[in-house]
């Protein structure tokens, strides 16, 4: 039995860490302080550690973790403040994964801004970006999305009447695909013929669906144009098929992330230089 507790412990502190980095640090500390005192009973042991966790983690959040990124030149993308540029879902801010270097979120909000100005009313919405402490953390199951100069990004969508709106088809804004039309590319299928299993696995990832919203082609090229006009986007990740419907066929800053990474026909992902 102890050695399953203790295996239970390593799993969820491996566990909280990758999903908020500093989670597994912060309840191994608060398990170690629950047993102060008089040695307490599992159940009540166990309920301690919790509400320890909880208090520790929201301190840290929203009071330890916004100063010390800034040690690594980091600071959190708007969470409520910023009608222009947010998350699509709060789970990005609550765990932590909304860190960027400091030219990633000025260029994140001048393209929200230009956009705004062309579109009122849309929002750039944030997906992944990055965690707040260290250079080089990786932030799974990302490849890339290590040093703060990468950020995924919500497409735009439509409701069935045709209206635009900022919400994604998924509540996490993964998952949902804007496949390819029988006369175009079809990616997926190849790199799955391939043996890139891991290729379309965000579909596992939604957390539930709006299933009417329609992908809104003419505000998503806009967004688009806009990065790739900004001389400090390195890259710009997109699936093949829709780079040529949405006109980016001969932009050399579009490109296809490759079949060792995930589809890109769910989101965008920016990457500075």
């Amino acid at each position: 039995m102890k050695l399953l507790a203790l295996l239970a412990h390593l799993l969820l502190i491996l566990l909280l860490t990758a999903l908020t980095q500093i989670g597994g640090l912060l309840w191994l500390l608060a398990y170690g302080l629950s047993g102060w005192g008089k040695k307490p009973g599992t159940g009540l042991r166990l309920g301690r550690s919790l509400l320890l966790f909880m208090g520790l983690y929201t301190l840290s959040a929203l009071v330890v973790l916004p100063v010390a990124a800034g040690y690594w030149g980091k600071v959190g993308l708007p969470v409520w403040s910023n009608e222009r540029l947010g998350p699509a879902s709060l789970l990005y801010p609550l765990l932590n994964r909304h860190y960027v270097t400091r030219p990633t979120k000025w260029l994140l909000q001048e393209v929200a801004d230009q956009l705004h100005q062309q579109q009122p009313g849309a929002q750039v919405r944030y997906l992944d970006a990055g965690f707040p402490l260290f250079s080089h953390f990786p932030l799974l199951p990302h490849l890339s999305h290590t040093d703060g100069r990468k950020v995924d990004l919500a497409f735009f969508y439509q409701r069935p009447d045709g209206t635009p709106t900022n919400e994604t088809p998924s509540h996490t804004g993964y998952g949902v695909f804007e496949g390819p039309t029988e006369n175009e590319q079809a990616t997926a299928e190849g790199c799955a013929g391939k043996g890139y299993w891991q290729y379309s696995y965000p579909r596992y990832l939604t957390m539930g669906q709006r299933p009417s919203l329609r992908f809104d082609a003419l505000r998503t090229k806009k967004l688009l144009q806009l990065l790739v006009r900004q001389p400090e986007t390195e890259k710009v990740f997109l699936e093949p098929h829709l780079r040529e419907r949405l006109g980016f066929g001969r932009e050399e800053k579009v490109r296809f992330a490759g079949c060792q990474a995930v589809r890109h026909d769910d989101h965008i992902h920016v990457q500075l230089r």
